[in-house]
């Protein structure tokens, strides 16, 4: 009996509360007990062979929100999508709510869109821009209620979904192996880098030193003194760019293997 009192009475209290992991807690207890969700995301999420970077930064799928969920005993549904049209472009919307799972509370939600003037769904089937307003609705509505814990493990607040569209930059590839650059930080610092297949790092600061350091000293052999001058060896990769700064990062990779062959027979 005293047994079912306490947990009727821990369950009032939650009930009270409304909010997830804060019922009989201090602040700290609360930043702690996320900052332990926060590693163990980390620790997941890192080892994903496949991430989504935009700009350096990465970004969380509706999986990943779904896995810090857990973590706090909840859980997310969505509606039905419906068919929406607005200034005559057709889409669906749909509707997330945010569940603890201990009360069957509604502790937060979101509604999300998918629409055809959307670059990368304006040619796609109908039931894939429904199932997509579902995924956003359901990420969305868990980044209401855990952003502050996503923010804690170093990722960025938005799903992504929500980015969808938005490619990397030239600058967020490894020139050398192609691979996306990797945010990283450490006491103040902050660098990239990304995984090779022997499990080594390679440096993002390194491969800018490097290639910058070829480039310059191969240009310098071949009397090439200004950017323009660079044109006649991007033409003669079969590339129609007039600029380094036009190419993408596998085309200044074989911009600079050319220099360094230059350095080479000089």
């Amino acid at each position: 009996m005293a047994e079912q009192i306490t947990k009727e009475v821990a369950l009032s209290e939650v009930y009270e509360a409304g909010q997830l992991s804060v019922v009989k807690k201090t602040p700290h207890e609360v930043v702690v007990d996320a900052a332990k969700a926060a590693k163990e995301l980390k620790n997941i999420v890192d080892n994903k062979p496949k991430k989504v970077m935009i700009n350096g930064e990465q970004y969380l799928e509706y999986e990943d929100w779904q896995t810090v969920a857990k973590f706090f005993l909840c859980s997310v549904k969505t509606t039905d999508p419906l068919p929406v049209t607005f200034n005559n472009v057709d889409g669906f919307t749909a509707r997330s709510e945010v569940i603890d799972n201990r009360t069957g509370m509604v502790i937060g939600g979101a509604t999300a869109y998918c629409m055809r003037d959307e670059p990368n769904w304006k040619d796609k089937p109908l039931f894939q821009l429904a199932s997509m307003a579902q995924t956003r609705a359901g990420a969305k509505g868990l980044r209401n209620c855990f952003a502050w814990v996503v923010v804690l493990a170093g990722y960025k607040p938005t799903p992504a979904e929500e980015m969808d569209g938005i490619s990397p930059s030239i600058e967020d590839v490894c020139p050398i192996h192609g691979e996306t650059w990797v945010k990283f930080s450490k006491k103040g610092a902050v660098w990239y880098s990304h995984k090779m297949a022997d499990g080594k790092y390679c440096n993002k600061g390194d491969v800018e030193t490097r290639w910058g350091n070829l480039c310059k000293l191969a240009m310098s052999k071949a009397n090439l003194d200004a950017e323009s001058d660079t044109a006649p060896l991007i033409h003669g990769l079969g590339i129609e760019k007039e600029t380094t700064a036009e190419l993408t990062s596998q085309e200044k990779y074989a911009f600079y293997t050319k220099l360094a062959d230059i350095a080479a027979e000089s």
